[in-house]
């Protein structure tokens, strides 16, 4: 019997070995690609984990330590007991060590979303950040919020409230 004449006058064995070149081409297409791909993801993870490192050093340094005081008016070391023995003297000899918070200035912090100044005019948004400034520097000469007495009495029982007990502990 006669072999069949292809449809298009194409051998069918063509259309094998175009699919298999087509194959190896895009397999040796993705694996050059994806290695050029994983070598710049690695460069960019490196970027952004050595500007990660560079802002935590920056905030390290801008962090102010606390200031630790003897307040026996002793020196470190100087009848502070026997080494183990235990930390917490109960109060008995009338002095400890206290951790004192660092130094903070009176300062406001303004936000201001952006969105909403978008849809400001010039002068619509000149006026308002005037009118924040002024606010703030009001608010700075005014000095810290004190709470009065009966405010954090007031916090204190809602406190409590909040957390079952009966009472302040």
């Amino acid at each position: 019997m006669a072999a069949a004449a292809p449809l298009l006058g194409i051998d069918p064995k063509m259309y094998r070995h175009f699919a298999a070149l087509t194959l190896v081409i895009s397999i040796s297409v993705a694996i050059f690609a994806d290695s050029d791909q994983e070598e710049s993801i690695a460069a960019q993870v490196q970027q952004q984990e050595h500007q990660a490192e560079l802002k935590r050093q920056e905030t390290e340094k801008a962090k102010p330590k606390p200031v630790l005081v003897d307040a026996r008016g002793g020196g470190w070391g100087s009848e502070s007991g026997d080494f183990g023995a235990p930390m917490d003297s109960g109060g008995s000899d009338g002095g400890s060590v206290v951790v004192l918070p660092p130094p903070m200035a009176n300062t406001i912090q303004v936000e201001v979303d952006p969105r909403m100044l978008a849809q400001m005019t010039p002068a619509q948004r000149q006026a308002y950040l005037k009118k924040l400034d002024e606010e703030k520097r009001r608010r700075e000469a005014q000095g810290p919020y004190r709470p009065t007495t009966a405010e954090l009495q007031s916090l204190r029982s809602a406190s409590a409230l909040r957390s079952g007990s009966e009472g302040d502990d």
